[in-house]
Protein backbone atom coordinates (compact mmCIF):
# COMPACT_ATOMS: atom_id res chain seq x y z
CA UNK A 1 0.00 0.00 0.00
CA UNK A 2 2.76 2.41 0.78
CA UNK A 3 4.80 1.96 -2.33
CA UNK A 4 1.24 2.38 -4.36
CA UNK A 5 1.12 5.62 -2.97
CA UNK A 6 3.88 7.02 -4.11
CA UNK A 7 3.07 10.10 -6.89
CA UNK A 8 4.71 9.36 -10.44
CA UNK A 9 7.02 11.36 -11.47
CA UNK A 10 5.86 13.19 -14.30
CA UNK A 11 3.83 15.25 -11.74
CA UNK A 12 6.98 17.09 -11.03
CA UNK A 13 7.26 17.89 -14.95
CA UNK A 14 4.18 20.09 -14.51
CA UNK A 15 4.72 23.72 -15.41
CA UNK A 16 1.89 25.41 -13.34
CA UNK A 17 1.91 24.57 -10.10
CA UNK A 18 -2.04 25.04 -9.76
CA UNK A 19 -2.68 22.19 -12.16
CA UNK A 20 -0.13 20.11 -10.56
CA UNK A 21 -1.65 20.45 -7.19
CA UNK A 22 -4.86 19.06 -8.89
CA UNK A 23 -3.56 16.58 -10.34
CA UNK A 24 -1.96 15.29 -6.68
CA UNK A 25 -5.23 15.52 -5.04
CA UNK A 26 -6.62 13.84 -7.96
CA UNK A 27 -4.26 10.84 -7.88
CA UNK A 28 -4.08 10.17 -3.43
CA UNK A 29 -7.91 10.82 -3.52
CA UNK A 30 -8.14 7.95 -6.52
CA UNK A 31 -5.41 5.46 -4.29
CA UNK A 32 -7.30 6.63 -0.79
CA UNK A 33 -10.35 5.06 -2.64
CA UNK A 34 -8.63 1.63 -4.46
CA UNK A 35 -7.32 0.85 -0.62
CA UNK A 36 -10.69 1.67 0.49
CA UNK A 37 -12.23 -0.96 -1.96
CA UNK A 38 -9.35 -3.44 -0.94
CA UNK A 39 -10.33 -3.54 2.83
CA UNK A 40 -14.06 -3.46 2.99
CA UNK A 41 -14.28 -6.30 0.15
CA UNK A 42 -17.60 -4.35 -0.93
CA UNK A 43 -18.41 -4.31 -4.88
CA UNK A 44 -21.29 -1.91 -5.79
CA UNK A 45 -22.68 -1.23 -9.19
CA UNK A 46 -20.83 1.59 -10.98
CA UNK A 47 -22.52 5.08 -11.23
CA UNK A 48 -24.18 6.15 -14.17
CA UNK A 49 -21.87 7.77 -16.86
CA UNK A 50 -21.70 11.23 -16.92
CA UNK A 51 -23.21 12.74 -20.01
CA UNK A 52 -20.59 15.81 -20.30
CA UNK A 53 -17.18 14.16 -19.05
CA UNK A 54 -14.69 15.63 -21.17
CA UNK A 55 -16.16 19.13 -19.48
CA UNK A 56 -15.30 18.05 -16.20
CA UNK A 57 -12.69 20.13 -14.11
CA UNK A 58 -9.84 17.80 -12.73
CA UNK A 59 -9.92 19.68 -9.20
CA UNK A 60 -13.96 18.89 -8.68
CA UNK A 61 -13.47 15.19 -9.18
CA UNK A 62 -14.04 13.09 -6.12
CA UNK A 63 -14.41 9.52 -5.98
CA UNK A 64 -17.78 8.35 -4.89
CA UNK A 65 -17.86 5.49 -2.36
CA UNK A 66 -19.31 3.02 -5.10
CA UNK A 67 -16.93 3.25 -8.04
CA UNK A 68 -14.32 0.97 -8.30
CA UNK A 69 -10.56 0.97 -8.17
CA UNK A 70 -9.88 0.31 -11.94
CA UNK A 71 -11.86 3.44 -12.69
CA UNK A 72 -9.44 5.80 -10.17
CA UNK A 73 -6.38 4.12 -11.50
CA UNK A 74 -7.77 4.73 -15.25
CA UNK A 75 -8.56 8.49 -14.46
CA UNK A 76 -5.91 9.04 -12.94
CA UNK A 77 -3.23 7.12 -15.75
CA UNK A 78 -5.63 9.90 -18.65
CA UNK A 79 -4.47 12.95 -16.83
CA UNK A 80 -0.90 11.70 -16.69
CA UNK A 81 -0.55 10.98 -20.15
CA UNK A 82 -2.52 14.18 -21.49
CA UNK A 83 0.13 16.21 -19.06
CA UNK A 84 3.24 14.12 -20.79
CA UNK A 85 1.90 15.10 -24.30
CA UNK A 86 1.52 18.85 -23.57
CA UNK A 87 5.19 19.12 -21.97
CA UNK A 88 6.47 17.28 -25.03
CA UNK A 89 4.51 19.45 -27.33
CA UNK A 90 6.19 22.78 -25.24
CA UNK A 91 9.61 20.86 -25.63
CA UNK A 92 9.16 20.62 -29.29
CA UNK A 93 8.06 24.00 -30.02
CA UNK A 94 11.20 25.75 -27.33
CA UNK A 95 13.58 23.08 -29.63
CA UNK A 96 12.26 24.03 -32.92
CA UNK A 97 12.83 28.28 -32.04
CA UNK A 98 15.96 27.68 -30.41
CA UNK A 99 17.30 25.77 -33.77
CA UNK A 100 15.77 28.62 -35.85
CA UNK A 101 17.39 31.07 -34.06
CA UNK A 102 20.84 29.20 -33.64
CA UNK A 103 21.47 28.70 -37.58
CA UNK A 104 21.56 32.06 -37.74
CA UNK A 105 23.44 33.30 -34.67
CA UNK A 106 27.39 34.27 -35.98
CA UNK A 107 29.81 32.14 -34.98
CA UNK A 108 31.43 32.14 -31.80
CA UNK A 109 34.86 34.14 -32.64
CA UNK A 110 32.38 37.06 -34.12
CA UNK A 111 30.64 36.84 -30.76
CA UNK A 112 33.05 37.06 -27.92
CA UNK A 113 34.68 40.34 -26.56
CA UNK A 114 38.10 40.94 -27.47
CA UNK A 115 39.27 42.63 -24.51
CA UNK A 116 37.95 40.06 -21.74
CA UNK A 117 37.07 36.74 -24.33
CA UNK A 118 34.09 36.59 -21.67
CA UNK A 119 31.19 37.90 -22.32
CA UNK A 120 29.63 38.54 -26.11
CA UNK A 121 30.18 41.53 -28.15
CA UNK A 122 27.09 44.27 -27.93
CA UNK A 123 28.83 47.58 -28.42
CA UNK A 124 29.22 49.71 -31.67
CA UNK A 125 31.76 52.12 -32.06
CA UNK A 126 31.45 55.09 -34.08
CA UNK A 127 32.75 57.00 -36.08
CA UNK A 128 34.46 53.39 -37.23
CA UNK A 129 31.43 51.22 -37.12
CA UNK A 130 33.40 48.49 -35.86
CA UNK A 131 31.89 45.85 -32.83
CA UNK A 132 34.70 44.41 -30.87
CA UNK A 133 34.03 44.51 -27.34
CA UNK A 134 31.13 44.01 -24.86
CA UNK A 135 29.60 46.84 -22.72
CA UNK A 136 31.41 46.77 -20.02
CA UNK A 137 35.00 46.77 -21.94
CA UNK A 138 34.07 49.61 -24.39
CA UNK A 139 33.72 52.27 -21.72
CA UNK A 140 37.70 51.31 -21.20
CA UNK A 141 39.11 51.43 -25.11
CA UNK A 142 40.40 54.68 -26.41
CA UNK A 143 40.80 54.00 -29.80
CA UNK A 144 39.05 51.00 -32.06
CA UNK A 145 41.17 47.59 -31.76
CA UNK A 146 40.76 47.22 -36.02
CA UNK A 147 41.11 50.39 -37.37
CA UNK A 148 42.83 52.01 -34.20
CA UNK A 149 40.53 55.31 -34.79
CA UNK A 150 39.59 57.73 -31.99
CA UNK A 151 36.73 56.66 -30.15
CA UNK A 152 33.64 59.53 -30.33
CA UNK A 153 30.91 57.38 -28.81
CA UNK A 154 29.62 53.78 -28.05
CA UNK A 155 26.36 52.54 -28.26
CA UNK A 156 25.01 49.09 -27.69
CA UNK A 157 23.54 47.41 -30.03
CA UNK A 158 19.59 47.68 -30.61
CA UNK A 159 16.73 45.45 -31.58
CA UNK A 160 15.48 44.53 -34.71
CA UNK A 161 13.46 47.56 -35.92
CA UNK A 162 10.57 45.29 -37.60
CA UNK A 163 10.40 42.61 -34.77
CA UNK A 164 12.18 43.91 -31.56
CA UNK A 165 12.92 40.45 -30.05
CA UNK A 166 16.33 39.82 -31.54
CA UNK A 167 19.39 41.87 -31.99
CA UNK A 168 19.69 43.52 -35.55
CA UNK A 169 22.40 42.33 -37.84
CA UNK A 170 22.84 45.34 -40.27
CA UNK A 171 23.54 48.86 -39.97
CA UNK A 172 23.82 51.64 -42.14
CA UNK A 173 26.81 53.57 -42.90
CA UNK A 174 27.56 56.45 -42.43
CA UNK A 175 25.64 57.25 -39.57
CA UNK A 176 25.89 53.89 -38.01
CA UNK A 177 21.98 52.94 -37.03
CA UNK A 178 20.58 49.59 -37.00
CA UNK A 179 18.27 47.91 -39.03
CA UNK A 180 17.09 43.82 -39.00
CA UNK A 181 17.98 41.43 -37.44
CA UNK A 182 18.98 37.60 -38.80
CA UNK A 183 15.73 36.43 -39.72
CA UNK A 184 14.11 39.50 -40.95
CA UNK A 185 17.29 39.87 -43.42
CA UNK A 186 16.46 36.22 -44.44
CA UNK A 187 12.92 37.32 -45.23
CA UNK A 188 13.37 40.03 -47.22
CA UNK A 189 16.19 38.13 -48.79
CA UNK A 190 13.15 35.10 -49.37
CA UNK A 191 11.24 38.44 -51.34
CA UNK A 192 13.59 39.35 -53.58
CA UNK A 193 14.47 35.95 -54.67
CA UNK A 194 17.87 36.27 -53.11
CA UNK A 195 17.49 32.96 -50.63
CA UNK A 196 18.85 30.49 -52.33
CA UNK A 197 22.08 32.90 -52.56
CA UNK A 198 22.37 33.40 -49.06
CA UNK A 199 21.70 29.51 -48.19
CA UNK A 200 24.92 28.94 -50.57
CA UNK A 201 27.01 30.40 -48.63
CA UNK A 202 29.40 28.01 -46.66
CA UNK A 203 29.85 28.46 -42.63
CA UNK A 204 33.45 29.36 -42.22
CA UNK A 205 36.42 27.58 -40.57
CA UNK A 206 38.80 29.71 -40.18
CA UNK A 207 39.54 33.98 -40.06
CA UNK A 208 40.16 33.55 -43.70
CA UNK A 209 37.20 31.71 -45.03
CA UNK A 210 35.16 33.97 -42.20
CA UNK A 211 36.67 37.37 -43.85
CA UNK A 212 35.61 35.89 -47.84
CA UNK A 213 32.16 34.56 -46.32
CA UNK A 214 31.79 38.30 -44.84
CA UNK A 215 32.49 40.20 -48.52
CA UNK A 216 29.69 37.25 -50.08
CA UNK A 217 27.25 38.34 -47.70
CA UNK A 218 28.00 41.99 -47.19
CA UNK A 219 27.36 41.95 -51.07
CA UNK A 220 23.88 40.36 -51.60
CA UNK A 221 22.92 43.13 -48.26
CA UNK A 222 24.04 45.67 -50.90
CA UNK A 223 22.03 44.62 -53.38
CA UNK A 224 19.01 44.99 -51.03
CA UNK A 225 19.82 49.03 -50.77
CA UNK A 226 20.09 48.54 -54.53
CA UNK A 227 17.12 47.41 -55.05
CA UNK A 228 15.17 49.45 -52.16
CA UNK A 229 13.98 46.64 -50.43
CA UNK A 230 16.11 48.28 -47.25
CA UNK A 231 16.68 51.88 -47.12
CA UNK A 232 14.18 53.34 -49.59
CA UNK A 233 15.26 56.34 -51.52
CA UNK A 234 18.52 54.88 -50.09
CA UNK A 235 18.06 57.05 -46.77
CA UNK A 236 18.31 56.26 -42.97
CA UNK A 237 14.96 55.19 -41.45
CA UNK A 238 16.05 56.33 -38.36
CA UNK A 239 17.31 59.73 -39.41
CA UNK A 240 16.76 60.92 -43.18
CA UNK A 241 20.41 60.34 -43.81
CA UNK A 242 21.52 59.24 -47.24
CA UNK A 243 22.96 56.03 -47.32
CA UNK A 244 26.64 55.19 -48.84
CA UNK A 245 25.98 51.54 -47.90
CA UNK A 246 24.64 48.69 -45.51
CA UNK A 247 27.19 46.55 -43.09
CA UNK A 248 26.45 43.27 -41.92
CA UNK A 249 27.55 42.13 -38.21
CA UNK A 250 30.00 40.08 -39.72
CA UNK A 251 31.62 43.32 -41.48
CA UNK A 252 31.75 45.35 -38.33
CA UNK A 253 33.25 42.52 -36.63
CA UNK A 254 36.13 41.27 -38.45
CA UNK A 255 37.12 44.90 -38.97
CA UNK A 256 37.54 44.66 -42.98
CA UNK A 257 39.75 47.44 -44.50
CA UNK A 258 37.08 50.39 -45.89
CA UNK A 259 39.12 50.09 -49.14
CA UNK A 260 38.13 46.53 -49.92
CA UNK A 261 34.54 47.45 -49.21
CA UNK A 262 34.76 50.48 -51.42
CA UNK A 263 35.90 48.43 -54.01
CA UNK A 264 33.39 46.05 -53.85
CA UNK A 265 30.75 48.56 -53.49
CA UNK A 266 32.10 50.38 -56.82
CA UNK A 267 31.54 47.35 -58.42
CA UNK A 268 28.48 47.06 -57.55
CA UNK A 269 27.10 50.24 -58.96
CA UNK A 270 28.13 49.72 -62.16
CA UNK A 271 26.25 46.77 -62.91
CA UNK A 272 23.32 47.12 -64.68
CA UNK A 273 20.26 48.42 -62.23
CA UNK A 274 17.31 45.11 -62.12
CA UNK A 275 15.08 44.72 -64.26
CA UNK A 276 12.88 42.20 -61.89
CA UNK A 277 9.31 43.96 -60.49
CA UNK A 278 10.52 44.14 -57.56
CA UNK A 279 12.63 47.01 -57.83
CA UNK A 280 10.79 50.45 -57.50
CA UNK A 281 12.34 53.75 -58.73
CA UNK A 282 14.08 56.04 -56.58
CA UNK A 283 12.42 59.38 -55.91
CA UNK A 284 16.21 60.53 -56.88
CA UNK A 285 15.72 58.90 -60.48
CA UNK A 286 12.41 60.35 -60.87
CA UNK A 287 13.09 63.90 -60.10
CA UNK A 288 16.35 63.63 -62.57
CA UNK A 289 14.24 61.92 -65.60
CA UNK A 290 11.33 64.74 -64.83
CA UNK A 291 14.18 67.43 -65.24
CA UNK A 292 14.90 66.17 -68.18
CA UNK A 293 11.68 66.27 -69.87
CA UNK A 294 10.75 69.96 -68.63
CA UNK A 295 14.25 70.90 -70.68
CA UNK A 296 12.96 68.67 -73.50
CA UNK A 297 9.92 70.60 -73.36
CA UNK A 298 11.13 74.14 -72.96
CA UNK A 299 13.91 73.17 -76.22
CA UNK A 300 10.52 73.00 -78.56
CA UNK A 301 8.17 75.57 -76.85
CA UNK A 302 8.08 79.04 -78.49
CA UNK A 303 10.23 81.20 -76.60
CA UNK A 304 7.49 83.95 -77.51
CA UNK A 305 3.98 82.49 -76.15
CA UNK A 306 5.75 80.09 -74.04
CA UNK A 307 2.82 77.80 -75.35
CA UNK A 308 2.86 76.02 -78.68
CA UNK A 309 5.60 74.50 -80.29
CA UNK A 310 8.31 75.79 -82.83
CA UNK A 311 7.03 75.05 -86.12
CA UNK A 312 8.80 78.32 -88.03
CA UNK A 313 12.13 78.33 -88.70
CA UNK A 314 14.13 81.85 -89.44
CA UNK A 315 17.37 82.08 -91.05
CA UNK A 316 19.08 82.67 -88.26
CA UNK A 317 18.53 79.37 -87.24
CA UNK A 318 15.89 79.96 -84.56
CA UNK A 319 12.32 78.64 -84.22
CA UNK A 320 9.46 80.27 -82.87
CA UNK A 321 5.76 78.95 -83.10
CA UNK A 322 3.79 80.03 -86.80
CA UNK A 323 1.83 82.25 -85.02
CA UNK A 324 4.28 84.06 -83.24
CA UNK A 325 6.98 84.30 -86.23
CA UNK A 326 4.45 86.14 -88.46
CA UNK A 327 3.94 88.98 -86.78
CA UNK A 328 7.96 89.80 -85.74
CA UNK A 329 10.59 91.42 -87.66
CA UNK A 330 13.58 90.31 -86.05
CA UNK A 331 14.57 87.39 -84.29
CA UNK A 332 13.69 87.23 -80.55
CA UNK A 333 16.96 85.58 -79.81
CA UNK A 334 19.82 86.85 -81.67
CA UNK A 335 18.01 90.07 -82.85
CA UNK A 336 18.74 89.51 -86.35
CA UNK A 337 16.39 90.89 -89.21
CA UNK A 338 13.95 87.91 -90.43
CA UNK A 339 14.88 88.13 -94.09
CA UNK A 340 12.75 84.86 -94.88
CA UNK A 341 10.40 81.95 -92.87
CA UNK A 342 10.32 78.25 -92.91
CA UNK A 343 7.69 75.90 -91.92
CA UNK A 344 8.28 72.67 -90.29
CA UNK A 345 5.64 70.32 -90.73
Amino acid sequence: TNNSLQQPATFEQCNDPVLRLALQQCFMEAMISAAQRAQQGVRSVRIEEQEEQNDLDPVSVRKEPGESAADGFSWAAQLVDSLSISNDLENKASTSADVEVGELALPLSMRECLVCCELERNVLLSPCGHVVACEKCAVLLKKCLHCRKPIESAEKVPSCRECASRPAQVLTRPCAHFLVCGICLKAKFRRVGLAGELDNLTEPKDEENSKDHALKKQKLVHQLLLNGELCGNRTCPQCSAPVECLWTVETASLGLSQELLDRQHVEMERLPPPSAPYAPPLDKELRKLQHELQVMREQTRCPICLDRSRNLVFMCGHATCQWCGDQVTHCPICRRAVSDRIVLY
